[in-house]
């Protein structure tokens, strides 16, 4: 053994000694052996000397050293560095740093710092953000993977209600230093793979970007919108997201500049604000006029210049055979863009899937495979043949049965535990209540992808440009309305229809006011009246019914 060690452990297949003196003494047969010796040093170790051997022991010895930085951080000095490839060392010592030592020299360790290093923690967040369907609030799933420094908890910021969190799949106990300070987590290690549920119910257009009391070097947000819901803008992001500001192209931009100029060219600036505003609403909408406009000018302007004759008869023709398809595309967009304003749910009905809403918690697994396995276990007892009665039996030996079973049970209750169950301090109680967090929305709808990277810290919101299902729908409303109100100019510019144009003109003070009273009334006609839900009449179940357990969640209404 070396100078100031005592030994721990000797593994050797050859019949071993160790005197009192630290020499080893060893009983050897020809052959190739392996002995592996532990030892622990009693003071704490800065330097390491090879003893001076004799013959026919070697003079030089390889040496490998394996650092715990969880400890202390040290750098080997006084010894010249080896390739490990090129020694004779066991596979499992291949990879750490060997050293060549001689006999008298010395290995010296200059210890850098005590304890891990004040590194900056390398963690990495993937997030799901649900927006809750009346847009109070957010439901939030988080996973957090990297390395921590030196620090035992995690907490969140105030604003964010801590649900349910596990670490490694261990369900962790929630905790709160203070009352007044946020909730969190202990730490015990330092590689981390952490997932937690939370519920925000703050500012909606401002939520934060981590919601941890931990500087993150990247952040990935999968915002789920509901049905109805717009996101119009976004700004603090290092990506370009898909929102209804960011759709637009320098070719849309042009397009309908060139048609707004175009329009008030021909029919004066009013009308080009009005064109101009229509396809503001309507240009990125599905299934809306787009390059007709444009066709529908262009004959326009023709017929205008070309003086009368066959051309002109042609582009007449043609003008009508434009304003037919101008016909054909509005309409149906008309009804769709009405019937998604008023149930925008059946946004993807034609889809052939699913669009639900179903919550789950994390005790709802487990009471489903429970509640399965009673129906199964109930489902063989129904369908098992009706055995026959046993034969009477004395109560002796009954009572005799009971008995040995009982004795059995108990002894052998403490065998069949083994030493970790017994005792094991790292683990939670089995028994003690652990969060099982708010129930987590599965439904998927539209999707907007978030991104940060770098240093980002806890305190840093993004900017959210919400639009509400309700103002969402009105401005769906508004801009079929004012598309309409441009088709119907653009149809009457000549022949018999000109002098209907001209007759409504003198009514046009009352057209705003007629506009606003039909569209309220086709509303309240069109929109259901509100339903209340009533308690439903349950029948008697019967006798062999399954009784659901006590602590699963009752759904809310």
């Amino acid at each position: 053994m070396l100078d100031g060690f005592i030994p721990l452990h000797l593994d050797s297949p050859l019949p071993t000694r160790m005197g009192q003196d630290g020499k080893l003494q060893v009983q050897l047969r020809p052959g190739e052996w392996t002995l592996k010796l532990t030892g622990r040093a009693l003071t704490n170790v800065t330097e390491l000397a090879l003893p001076v051997s004799s013959t026919p022991w070697p003079s030089e010895e390889v040496w490998v050293f394996e650092a715990d930085p969880t400890m202390r951080q040290v750098q080997v000095e006084g010894v010249n560095s080896v390739d490990p490839s090129q020694t004779r060392l066991p596979d499992t010592w291949a990879s750490l740093p060997a050293y060549l030592l001689t006999s008298g020299s010395k290995m010296a360790l200059a210890e850098q710092h005590r304890g891990m290093a004040d590194s900056p923690a390398q963690l990495n967040l993937t997030r799901q953000l649900w927006l809750d369907f009346d847009g109070n609030g957010y439901t939030l799933q988080d996973q957090l993977t990297g390395t921590l420094a030196q620090q035992s908890r995690l907490e969140v910021l105030p604003d964010i209600h801590l649900g349910r969190v596990s670490i490694d799949g261990t369900p962790q106990l929630i905790t709160q230093q203070a009352a007044d300070q946020a909730a969190g987590v202990e730490v015990r290690q330092r590689n981390l793979a952490l997932e937690a549920d939370s519920r925000y119910v703050a500012a909606r257009s401002s939520p934060p970007v981590s919601g941890w009391q931990q500087e993150l070097q990247q952040v990935s947000t999968t915002l789920h919108l509901p049905p109805g819901w717009l996101l119009f803008a976004a700004s603090g992001t290092d990506n370009l997201p898909l929102t209804w500001l960011q759709q637009w192209s320098l070719l849309d931009l042009f397009l309908v500049l060139l048609t707004t100029v175009a329009t008030g060219y021909l029919f004066g600036w009013r009308w080009g604000a009005v064109a101009g505003f229509a396809l503001l609403l309507t240009w990125h909408q599905p299934d809306a006029p787009r390059l007709l406009w444009l066709n529908l000018l262009a004959v326009t302007a023709l017929l205008r210049s070309v003086p009368e004759g066959a051309i002109q008869r042609w582009l007449g023709r043609y003008r009508w055979l434009s304003l037919l398809g101008l016909v054909l595309v509005i309409l149906p967009y008309t009804i769709d863009t009405v019937r998604l304003a008023l149930y925008p749910q059946l946004e993807y009905s034609t889809s052939g899937g699913t669009n639900g809403v179903v919550y789950e918690s994390a005790a709802a697994p487990a009471a489903e495979q429970a509640m399965d396995a009673d129906a199964a276990m109930m489902a063989d007892q129904v369908a098992m043949p009706a055995a026959p009665a046993p034969a009477p039996m004395m109560k002796s030996e009954n009572y005799a049965r009971e008995k040995m079973s009982s004795l059995a049970n108990i002894s052998a209750y403490p065998e069949s535990r083994s030493a970790k169950q017994q005792v094991n301090l790292r683990e939670i109680d089995p028994n003690s209540m652990i969060q099982t967090g708010p129930g987590l929305p599965t439904w998927q709808w539209n999707q907007v992808r978030l991104e940060w990277s770098g240093v980002i810290q806890p305190d840093e919101r993004m900017g959210l440009w919400l639009i509400s299902p309700l103002a969402h729908s009105l401005l769906k409303v508004l801009g079929v309305i004012i598309m309409l109100i441009l088709a119907a100019r653009l149809a009457l510019v000549s022949g018999k229809l000109a002098a209907l144009w001209q007759a409504t003109q003198s009514v046009k003070r009352g057209l705003p006011l007629a506009l606003l009273l039909v569209l309220a009334t086709s509303w309240a006609l069109v929109v259901p009246p509100a339903a209340w839900a009533e308690t439903p009449v349950v029948a008697e179940m019967p006798a062999t019914s399954v009784v659901q357990s006590a602590n699963t969640p009752t759904p809310a209404c």
